[in-house]
């Protein structure tokens, strides 16, 4: 009876699996993805000439339809070296006087500029000279340095385009001449900037900057900056993940040339040469 009860036993016990329900089953399946879109900030001035201020906040939208700008608004350059804006924010006119000098005087003469502010204005003070018949009036090169900031996680480009605001036609802009750098690191008005950033371009300051001889060259929108790699380096704030971007513009001889000093003409009149520059950093 043992043995008989011990394999009825196991008999049910072998037939017990076969004989029961099948488990309930589902089958779940995600996928878990994060992203850090291509990006790029610039910062100087605003409109009203606060700085340092971000007004460019710019993400590639990966969706065929170009980058998009995050902040409504636009950069204003500043003062190379400081965070001044470049323009006058009280609306009136930022016009440089040019720079004069006497040339050839037998005695006398030369460079007028007795405040050191690098233009001729109500503010300096000239000796009397004496002339002859070759004593003339000269226009030194007159530069306007301006400035503004990038930091990126990605490569970038610049685009600019130049159009005449006041002058004696288009040409004009074939005498202002255009020299772009950039600046990896430094202080401005106390603000550092650079400390955690590299060259955007790994040719070095100049790397990646189009030969653009005057704004004539920018009289059709073109790519004046192509860079290579991003701005940040290391972790480091907005600022010192940023380089300055630096351009000088000089109004040179009527003549075409680029010259330390230029004769110029009393017949010429007066006249006044303005220009205004827009530069537009994207993602490519």
């Amino acid at each position: 009876m043992l043995l008989s009860t011990a394999f009825r036993l196991g008999l049910i016990t072998s037939l017990f699996v076969p004989m029961a329900q099948p488990w309930a089953h589902a089958h779940v399946s995600e996928t878990v993805g994060f992203d850090v879109e291509k990006m790029v900030i610039v910062w100087a001035a605003d409109e009203t000439g606060v700085a340092p201020i971000i007004s460019d906040f710019v993400v590639d939208t990966d969706t065929g339809s170009g980058d998009a700008d995050l902040l409504s608004g636009d950069v204003h350059t500043v003062v190379t070296g400081t965070l001044a804006p470049a323009f006058d924010v009280s609306g009136t006119s930022d016009v440089q006087s040019r720079l004069i000098t006497v040339e050839r005087s037998p005695s006398g003469g030369g460079q007028i500029d007795s405040n050191g502010n690098g233009q001729t204005d109500g503010g300096d003070t000239f000796s009397p000279f004496t002339l002859d018949d070759r004593t003339n009036l000269g226009l030194a090169d007159s530069d306007t340095p301006s400035s503004f900031f990038v930091a990126s996680n990605a490569p970038f480009n610049i685009d600019a385009e130049a159009i005449r605001v006041v002058g004696r036609g288009d040409w004009v802009l074939g005498k202002i001449f255009w020299d772009m750098s950039v600046t990896p690191t430094g202080a401005d008005d106390g603000v550092g900037f650079g400390t955690s950033a590299q060259l955007p371009h790994t040719a070095g300051p100049d790397g990646g900057i189009a030969a653009v001889a005057n704004l004539l060259d920018l009289k059709t929108r073109q790519t004046v900056f192509s860079g290579d790699r991003r701005t940040a380096i290391s972790a480091g704030s907005i600022a010192e993940q940023s380089v300055r971007f630096d351009v000088i513009y000089t109004l040179g001889s009527w003549s075409g040339y680029h010259l330390a000093v230029q004769p110029t003409n009393l017949a010429e009149g007066i006249y006044e040469v303005e220009a205004e520059v827009t530069y537009t950093v994207w993602i490519p």
